[in-house]
């Protein structure tokens, strides 16, 4: 298997997904996790990325795939990335059939905060926060939190996010 950076993978030994930043050498690779934190990984603990359902059988994963945006993007070494972060449930946490809406927007917004404060302190001056569209929930929950630190942010490009998406511009003096 040959990852490159900008591909989207799997762990197989801990929970999540994220993107190759780097190829450090030929077994060894950067890679920025769905909670917006870097680590090394040996490409043998690394598995290209599908959406769907996991079931594990004895020596094979079988996969239903279906599409999906990117949880966690870093557009090569750009001048200006942009990251982002797809914070519906699903991209989260493997099960939340028994948390209440309220602790579901908490584990959100919480993902979301923990984004916007690695985004900052790596200087990224562009994030999008995926949100979907459902009953606007989140969307005002995030909206809410940005103007209380006069954050600049807008509807992210329909054409990629439909009308799901936040477009938050970060400033540095």
């Amino acid at each position: 298997m040959h990852l490159k950076a900008g591909d989207r993978v799997s762990f197989l030994f801990e929970s999540g997904n994220g993107v190759v930043v780097d190829v450090i050498d030929n077994k060894t690779l950067l890679v920025l996790d769905n909670h917006g934190f870097e680590k090394k990984y040996d490409e043998k603990q690394l598995v290209p990325f599908v959406s769907g359902e996991y079931t594990f059988a004895p020596g094979q994963i079988e996969r239903k795939i279906e599409s999906s945006k990117p949880n966690t993007r870093y557009r090569g070494k750009q001048k200006n990335p942009v990251w982002s972060i797809d914070l519906h449930i699903e991209e989260l946490i493997a099960d939340h059939r028994r948390m209440m809406n309220s602790e579901i927007l908490a584990l959100q917004m919480e993902h979301f905060k923990n984004f916007l404060k690695k985004a900052k302190a790596k200087r990224i001056q562009k994030i999008v926060a995926i949100h979907g569209v459902g009953e606007g929930v989140l969307r005002t929950e995030i909206r809410h939190y940005l103007n209380q630190f006069e954050f600049e942010y807008h509807d992210a490009d329909y054409s990629q996010y439909g009308f799901g998406g936040t477009e938050v511009l970060l400033r540095f003096s």
